[in-house]
């Protein structure tokens, strides 16, 4: 035999396993847009041994509000941002920080349009009632993808929007506590 042949036929094996392997394989492309802002940023240096209290975050769903100041409870813990950190279902507050928060908006985008979240974050000194800290962010996620089989466009769902809500969270939380292990800087 020729190696031409044998080639070829090696060739045409290969690709009778990749057709055979590919009947249910899709290129999925992630589109993740983030929008953040801290417009208010006078420096949380020193703020980590005086603690936190944690308040539900205002929206339009109070279970959504009461879930995320949970989350955030247990970020800034695991974050490492203050060596206290209280979560208050009401307006008692025994620290010198009060951290609010408010969901601006939840949508599920199902299989056509992407999914969003919005959050405002903010600290609040108690001593003088100052906004120490003022964070908005938003997300916009959705996914498309290529049927590798069929060659056609495939609409896969959406990630649900408590996804994206515990994704703001974090992102705030871990932005909190590198901003209290800084060494006093704050914005001019």
């Amino acid at each position: 035999m020729n190696d031409d042949h044998v080639l070829g036929r090696m060739f045409l094996v290969g690709l009778c396993v990749l057709w055979m392997t590919l009947p249910g394989c899709a290129l999925i492309r992630p589109d993740y847009r983030l929008q953040e802002d801290t417009p208010i940023d006078w420096g949380l240096a020193e703020a980590f041994e005086g603690g936190i209290t944690v308040q539900p975050f205002e929206g339009a769903q109070a279970k959504w509000g009461l879930y995320a100041a949970e989350y955030m409870q247990t970020c800034l813990l695991e974050a490492g941002a203050f060596r206290r950190v209280v979560l208050s279902a009401d307006d008692s507050v025994s620290t010198p920080l009060v951290l609010q928060g408010e969901i601006g908006q939840l949508y599920y985008g199902g299989t056509d349009t992407p999914s969003r979240a919005n959050l405002t974050v903010r600290i609040v000194s108690m001593k003088d009632s100052q906004t120490r800290y003022l964070k908005h962010s938003g997300v916009a996620y959705e996914r498309s993808g290529v049927h590798l089989t069929w060659f056609s466009r495939i609409f896969p769902p959406s990630p649900y929007p408590e996804e994206l809500l515990r994704a703001l969270v974090k992102r705030s939380a871990e932005d909190i506590a590198r901003r209290t292990r800084q060494n006093g800087t704050k914005c001019p």
